[in-house]
């Protein structure tokens, strides 16, 4: 039986690349591993966003002419997405920022508040409320007045005529 060469193939979306054909072209970022007799894998090392592509693992016997010594599997769809991370500095930036708005925005509305006259209309039982406390004013006042007009009519009826009109000033006629 001849020799075996495992080759790997990158397709991205316009163009292929050989990976490793027999050997890795950059080894720092490819690797082929075989940890049993019939399977082989495909390391690729520092991943980044660059390395999405279809991944294609083939054989080959070079010295067989037969039309089956060079075959590809299926491929394997390989979608690296990365997350922006941001370092201590920008997050501390950031939640300064945001924390300098929320105060501004904060004294912005207690401003508004302390200072607008209120704009609704008082409801109808404060309005009512009103109402009954200036009746009751002028009723409490009438009974006052009467009352003071029946202590002076007592007052006039308990002293005897001449005391009566007793501190008013007599003015000889």
């Amino acid at each position: 039986m001849s020799s075996l060469n495992i080759l790997w193939f990158r397709y991205l979306a316009k163009t292929h690349e050989d990976l490793c054909t027999p050997e890795c072209k950059n080894r720092d970022k490819f690797e082929v591993l075989r940890p049993a007799d019939n399977h082989t894998l495909l390391q690729i090392n520092m991943l980044s966003a660059d390395d999405s592509g279809i991944y294609y693992c083939g054989i080959a016997f070079p010295d067989s002419k037969a039309p089956t010594s060079k075959t590809t599997g299926e491929g394997t769809l390989l979608v690296v997405r990365e997350t922006k991370i941001y370092s201590k500095g920008a997050i501390n930036i950031m939640v300064t920022i945001s924390l300098l708005l929320f105060l501004y925005i904060t004294a912005i509305l207690a401003i508004l508040k302390f200072f607008s006259k209120p704009k609704f209309k008082k409801s109808e039982n404060e309005d009512l409320r009103g109402k009954q406390n200036v009746h009751a004013k002028e009723t409490r006042d009438a009974c006052q007045a009467i009352a003071k007009e029946i202590y002076k009519k007592k007052k006039r009826k308990q002293w005897p005529g001449h005391l009566a009109n007793f501190g008013k000033r007599h003015v000889p006629s």
